[in-house]
Formats: C-alpha cells, structure tokens, sequence
C-alpha cells in the first residue's frame, strides 16, 4: 500500500525499553542497550524475522550509528515514522498513549 508513492525505509535506533536503561513489564522479550553495531544489527534481525509477515518485504532498514545521529536528528525515540522528501519533513506522526492513529498518515498520504 502506497508503495507508488513512497519508498518506505527503516532506522533500527537504540533500544525503547531496554531490559538495563528503562524496562517495561510488557515487553515481549528482554533486550540489553546495544554496545556496538554488531548488537544492534542482531536486534534489528530478530525484530525483522519475527515480523517478517507484515513486513512483506517493501521496507529496508537500516542501522543507526552508534552515537545515534539519526535518533538525535528526528527525535525517534521511542518510535516515529515520517514522510520526508528531500531532507525535508513533509508528515511526522505523533504517538497517541503509546500508538499511532494511521488515518491520519492515510488522510496525509492520499492527498499527496
């Protein structure tokens, strides 16, 4: 869905809720802060196989760095998604009690 007008790509950043910084009970699985890229990337493997049927394969992801530019950049954390065009934010969802409403990325995505 979309994907005629988007290229939807992924950023692995730190960890939300790690099991060592700030642990949450419902978290499905304890994971530690990463220590090295190594880390992250075993992170971002897990969370892409376990969730590999509503991935369908039309998002790449990648590996923020270490010092977390990416998330320092776009204020990822916990998690975001945006429509960026140019190195310009065109949408930025907003977490509403920990979820996202989609029909407002629909409602921006359609009219684009």
């Amino acid at each position: 869905m979309y994907s005629d007008k988007f290229r939807f790509v992924g950023v692995y950043i730190e960890e939300a809720h790690a099991v060592d910084e700030w642990p949450i009970s419902e978290a499905p699985r304890d994971i530690r802060q990463h220590q090295s890229l190594k880390e992250r990337l075993a992170a971002c493997n897990h969370l892409l196989s376990e969730n590999e049927s509503w991935l369908g394969g039309e998002l790449s992801f990648h590996l923020d760095s270490m010092d977390n530019s990416f998330n320092i950049r776009y204020r990822s954390w916990p998690f975001r998604f945006w429509i960026v065009s140019k190195d310009r934010v065109l949408f930025k969802a907003m977490p509403t009690n920990s979820s996202y409403d989609l029909r407002d990325f629909e409602k921006f995505a359609d009219a684009f």
